[in-house]
């Protein structure tokens, strides 16, 4: 039980971070776009 508890919140920790940095790579992208259109 423990080992599926540790592979459980790893797994959860992984998809926290890709979620966070797909988070923070479409905050980027919408700053650019706006640059541009404000230009």
């Amino acid at each position: 039980m423990k080992d599926l508890a540790e592979i459980a919140r790893r797994s959860q920790t992984e998809a926290m971070a890709s979620i966070s940095e797909r988070a923070t790579q479409h905050l980027q992208e919408i700053r650019e776009m706006v640059k541009k259109q404000t230009g």
